[in-house]
């Protein structure tokens, strides 16, 4: 277990040279060809042991294990467009079923999984702030929330490989592991708490107070709204910034903002969201993401080589291109990335922009939801875990 987490975390410095090391020899699938080979390697070598070596026939645990392989192996997909990250979701696999390891011998019962699930929330918690504060790597709250779903799976396959194998399921949840699962939840719970509501300006306040800190302002915050507009022509998109204000720095900041997007054309695009992170920059940030996100379609779609995958690139650059034009109009115009009319006639020729469109840039776990709605949150759950170990510790007790 420890081996796991250290590495987990020891990685984080060295992370990005590794993926484009790996990148630029074997190639970005290869992250998840990766995963894929080594989860399903564990899956049938799970599979024959509990049927050749435990001699369990029982049909329906393996028509559930399936489900919940189905689940991880349907994430792991879903990260296709970020291939890179499917390693941490294995990784998180591994390191939920060493944790169950470590716990066995010291939670006699069934609160051994959530123990487990939480300890690995509260080492993911620990990973994703470490690559806040460090250089060149981003904080993602989804990152977080991928790891402890990947956790789960593997708590829920273990529950139910040990009601076959163990006397676990006989066992009654002592207050000792109630009380452990509640220490660990709770923790959880703050941390959640904690980074939603370290917005820009309590970072500001933070880092007047304890000077050493000061490098933290130049990296992304962690808490701060996202507002959810949609448009009935383009479709769906999210700001941190309301539709006045972002008409209103366009106007005010065009000219300095489309001078800086010159600038820095032909430089790193991760450079540019490092040196104008949204947390001071949201207009430019957004701007820029989205001009990526239009670039990067346009070039897959007039590569493509069928038509479906050509409509579907071109709609994407369409659509963020619409975005730009109405929302970011005169900064779009003073830069070099303003698209002549006759190629946006000729994508939308190609394509159907009536389909709806989201687009995630911007787009944040939780981000509509207010501080107040977070903490409330937060408390009641405190509160209900309190409530609930007061009564079964009188039980338990009497």
């Amino acid at each position: 277990m420890s081996i796991i987490i250290i590495s987990i975390w020891a990685l984080v410095p060295w992370a990005r040279s590794i993926q484009k090391f790996i990148s630029s020899t074997l190639g970005r699938v290869t992250f998840m060809l990766l995963v894929f080979g080594i989860s399903l390697g564990i899956a049938i070598g799970l599979i024959n042991y509990l049927w050749s070596k435990l001699k369990i026939k029982q049909i329906h645990l393996y028509l559930l294990l399936l489900i919940l392989m189905i689940f991880y192996f349907g994430a792991v997909l879903s990260l296709r467009d970020s291939p890179e990250e499917a390693v941490h979701f294995l990784e998180y696999g591994l390191l939920s079923w060493a944790l169950y390891r470590a716990f066995r011998h010291y939670l006699p019962d069934w609160g051994i999984y959530g123990a487990s699930l939480f300890s690995a929330g509260l080492v993911s918690w620990i990973d994703e702030l470490f690559q806040w504060a460090w250089p060149n790597r981003i904080w993602d709250l989804r990152d977080v929330s991928l790891n402890i779903f990947s956790s789960l799976l593997v708590q829920l396959a273990l529950f139910l490989i040990g009601r076959k194998t163990s006397l676990r399921k006989k066992s009654r949840l002592s207050f000792k592991s109630l009380r452990l699962m509640s220490w660990l939840l709770s923790i959880n719970l703050l941390i959640l708490g904690f980074t939603f509501s370290l917005t820009p300006a309590r970072l500001h306040q933070l880092t007047t107070v304890f000077p050493f800190l000061s490098f933290l302002e130049k990296e992304e915050s962690l808490g701060g709204l996202v507002y959810r507009h949609s448009d009935p022509e383009i479709g769906i998109f999210y700001s941190r910034l309301t539709i006045d204000q972002l008409r209103r720095v366009d106007a005010l900041k065009a000219q300095e903002y489309a001078q800086i997007l010159k600038d820095w054309r032909n430089r790193s695009y991760p450079e540019f969201l490092k040196t104008f992170p949204a947390s001071w920059h949201p207009f430019l940030y957004e701007m820029r993401i989205h001009l990526f996100r239009r670039d990067q379609h346009l070039n897959k779609g007039l590569e493509a080589s069928s038509l479906s995958e050509k409509r579907k690139h071109l709609f994407i650059a369409y659509k963020e291109n619409q975005i730009l034009q109405k929302y970011f109009r005169q900064t779009l115009n003073l830069s070099s990335y303003a698209w002549e009319e006759k190629k946006e006639q000729q994508i939308k020729a190609i394509i159907d922009p009536t389909w709806p469109y989201r687009s995630p840039v911007g787009r944040k776990l939780l981000g509509t939801i207010t501080e107040k709605e977070m903490w409330g949150f937060i408390l009641i759950l405190l509160l209900l875990v309190t409530i609930i170990n007061l009564i079964y510790q009188r039980k338990h007790f009497d």
